[in-house]
């Protein structure tokens, strides 16, 4: 199969006419102010994200909670997130202090693929959570029916299979995982093949975020025109018969809806800028605005 080199993105059918050139290292030389900055942020970002995916995970699990309000979809999305703060980061560290690619070939391939993975699954999982919060008030009759605990796996396991499946291409010759010298990483190659970068960020990014809006727009009309918020997911009835536990319930449900709205909202505010680009222009983005834009998310 084929890759479609391309310098710039001026103009997509024509991808296949352009010429591939090496760029220089714009990072290349000491360390200086900027590098120390890096490590020591990327540092922080490596160690409250290590800390808070395990916590979310260990406190889910010990209070025994998997299978309630889609909590197998958050523990899957901390699991993602707790791959690239724990092994994908280190390397970017490592590849600040030393200027460049500090990895071998092969340990490069295995963390572009994973960061590859991994990025895709977060926003899947996103998307599974707002699908499991939208079924739950807007068809709340028909949740427990749907979100089986066998169902439930299968659903997870479906999110790393299908995200795989995605980023499969890059090692079977359409698209590539290389170290990006701009952001200091290795990932897929924005740059090598116009079709797989569009089909990458359609099914990784875009369609996510669409299903992820569609949800919950349906799921804040459907309690702004009713008045009522989900009253109890894992009893499936929607009645709690203690007033107490109701407004608790209550309360809860807000609280996590609107806290997962904040965190769709801050996905977009990071990912589709970044998405954009590299269907526009991938070649034309300055270093220091693909390297903000890669801590970013």
């Amino acid at each position: 199969m084929t890759t479609e080199p391309l310098l710039g993105l001026t103009n997509i059918t024509g991808a296949s006419n352009f010429t591939t050139t090496v760029d220089p290292n714009p990072w290349s030389g000491p360390m200086g102010p900027q590098q120390y900055f890096e490590v020591f942020y990327l540092s922080i970002v490596v160690v409250l994200g290590c800390f808070g995916n395990l916590t979310v995970i260990f406190s889910i699990v010990v209070e025994n909670r998997v299978h309630a309000h889609g909590n197998a979809f958050v523990i899957n999305l901390a699991v993602a997130d707790l791959l690239v703060t724990g092994f994908v980061m280190p390397t970017v560290i490592a590849n600040v202090v030393a200027g460049g690619n500090a990895l071998p070939d092969v340990a490069c391939k295995v963390a572009g693929y994973t960061v590859t993975v991994t990025c895709t699954c977060s926003v899947a999982n996103l998307m599974l959570i707002a699908i499991n919060r939208y079924w739950a008030v807007v068809h709340s009759k028909t949740y427990a029916r749907n979100f089986t605990k066998k169902r439930v796996y299968m659903m997870v396991i479906g999110c790393w299979t299908w995200c795989n499946l995605v980023a499969m291409p890059t090692l079977l010759g359409w698209g590539s995982i290389d170290y990006d010298m701009k952001m200091m990483v290795c990932s897929w190659n924005d740059m090598i093949s116009i079709s797989y970068t569009i089909f990458l960020a359609v099914c990784a990014i875009f369609v996510p975020l669409v299903v992820i809006a569609f949800c919950y727009w349906k799921l804040f009309s459907t309690v702004r025109s009713s008045g009522r918020w989900v009253r109890s997911l894992s009893s499936g009835s929607g009645i709690l018969q203690n007033s107490e536990q109701n407004r608790r319930s209550e309360r809860k449900e807000r609280n996590l809806l609107q806290t997962l709205a904040t965190t769709v909202a801050v996905f977009c505010v990071c990912w589709l800028p970044y998405a954009t680009t590299c269907i526009v222009d991938p070649r034309g983005i300055p270093a220091p605005a693909k390297k903000v834009l890669s801590f970013a998310f």
